[in-house]
């Protein structure tokens, strides 16, 4: 369990689920007691667990910063449509003053 439960949100998601329930009061404390129950056991490796394990872990490797921004920044679109908003907006900025650099060293003549 304390390959599933990492954080308050794990304890939180699984307790909505009806999966395990919380007698100890909070959620932080659950997370807590599973980490100190199998501070020195390993997995078995010829259970499913393990081998869930392993894609879990697989899938994080493949894609560790996809996945980190998709699951902290990017759960709304409009988050990924401000983004590449800002990110025109970055490049014009720099655009225009690379103009008016350029404007300013080289004038035009009348």
């Amino acid at each position: 369990m304390s390959k599933i439960i990492e954080s308050a949100d794990d304890v939180s998601l699984l307790r909505t689920g009806g999966i395990i329930k919380n007698a100890l009061g909070s959620d932080d404390d659950v997370v807590k007691l599973f980490n100190s129950l199998s501070k020195d056991l390993t997995l078995d490796p010829s259970t499913i667990l393990y081998g869930l394990h392993g894609m879990v872990n697989g899938y994080w490797k493949e894609r560790p910063v996809r996945v980190y921004l998709m699951k902290n920044y990017f759960r709304n679109p409009w988050a990924m449509l401000s983004l590449i908003a800002a990110v025109f907006l970055f490049f014009f900025t720099l655009a225009q003053t690379a103009y008016t650099i350029l404007s300013y060293h080289n004038p035009a003549k009348n």
